[in-house]
């Protein structure tokens, strides 16, 4: 199931930040190349995501002759009531610029969580997911029943 979710702007917009979706993991690289994605995401704006999808964000801190990585994956959860945007979790984080061999291995357990884990959140996003239309349907047929 998609959902709308506002990816975050650049820790420090004076220094290089990316932010993709993960779809995988490379193991047989050890930088950035490890951590496999469909497509690039734009910071500061809204994307539409899978519930339960991870994300990676990477960013740069300090000063311009002395900067470092942090870099933070985020998992995509249910929206909260009374909102139309998923939130994010930040699951995961390493700073430095080791930070794709100390990921790389605790991201690619996140792949192979059992089925049940990944089933819980799905029958919650659902249940979220169906208390939002049933809120949108009463608010579109109370508009249309004001203009009779």
């Amino acid at each position: 199931m998609k959902v709308i979710v506002r990816v975050p702007p650049p820790l420090d917009k004076r220094h290089k930040s990316w932010r993709r979706d993960l779809t995988g993991i490379d193991s047989s690289k050890k930088d950035g190349y490890a951590f496999m994605s469909d497509h690039w995401l734009k910071s500061d704006r809204l994307e539409e995501e899978e519930l339960g999808s991870y994300l990676l964000f990477y960013d740069e801190e300090g000063s311009q002759k002395n900067k470092e990585p942090i870099v933070r994956v985020m998992k995509v959860k249910i929206p909260p009531p009374n909102s139309s945007h998923a939130e994010l979790e930040e699951v995961m984080r390493a700073e430095g610029w080791d930070w794709a061999l100390e990921l790389r291995g605790k991201v690619s357990a996140l792949f192979f969580q059992p089925p049940e884990a990944r089933d819980d959140h799905i029958l919650i996003a659902i249940s979220a997911m169906r208390k939002l239309v049933d809120e949108e349907r009463s608010y579109v047929l109370e508009y249309l029943n004001q203009e009779d």
